[in-house]
């Protein structure tokens, strides 16, 4: 799925259980990426986490674990 040049970051839901992020724009759009369950997954997740904790303010992170 392509993101939609207008869309703007709303806020993101991560979900530690399933591996993956879920991104929410202002526009409605949803966009979910998923890591495997490999140690390449997991090496992916937690760089994705760690960009969206370095970059997004609190309010805009939800943790679902």
């Amino acid at each position: 799925m392509e993101v939609r040049p207008n869309s703007t970051l709303h806020h993101v839901v991560i979900n530690v259980k399933s591996r993956s992020i879920e991104l929410y724009g202002d526009d409605g759009e949803v966009k979910v990426e998923k890591c495997d369950w490999t140690p390449e997954g997991c090496e992916q997740f937690e760089n994705m986490v760690k960009f969206c904790q370095d970059t997004l303010p609190p309010e805009m992170r939800t943790y679902e674990l």
